[in-house]
């Protein structure tokens, strides 16, 4: 079922939220900086769902974005192969270090059919 209200693509909205958003990966709980130590703003909801919404972007460093993609990385030694980060873990990190700003509602709205089961305590 798509979503009845229209999706957002405007990188204005994107990083005006990225500079407001606590500085950690929001799946690994690492800060930023360091050698390597970069974070990128994700979308919770990708593909036919993507939208620029405030409640479906996320912070992940390198090797956890690259991991939801089932890509593996090295950094520091640390080797993200044989783990691929899900929905559910995005959910539960955008809850923990996000609250103001989690709208499983629209989540679900925008990915056009039921999330992941996950517990969000």
């Amino acid at each position: 079922m798509p979503s009845k209200i229209g999706k957002v693509r405007d990188a204005k909205i994107r990083n005006k939220w990225r500079l407001g958003a606590r500085q950690v990966c929001f799946v690994c709980d690492k800060p930023a900086g360091g050698f390597g130590m970069w974070l990128e703003c994700a979308h919770i909801v990708g593909g036919s769902g993507r939208s620029d919404e405030w409640c479906n972007l996320t912070l992940l460093c390198n090797p956890c974005h690259s991991s939801t993609h089932g890509i593996t990385t090295v950094l520091n030694g640390v080797r993200t192969e044989g783990y691929k980060y899900t929905t559910a873990d995005m959910l539960r990190g955008k809850k923990k270090h996000d609250p103001r700003n989690f709208n499983l509602a629209r989540l679900v709205e925008l990915r056009g059919e039921p999330l992941p089961e996950v517990d969000l305590t």
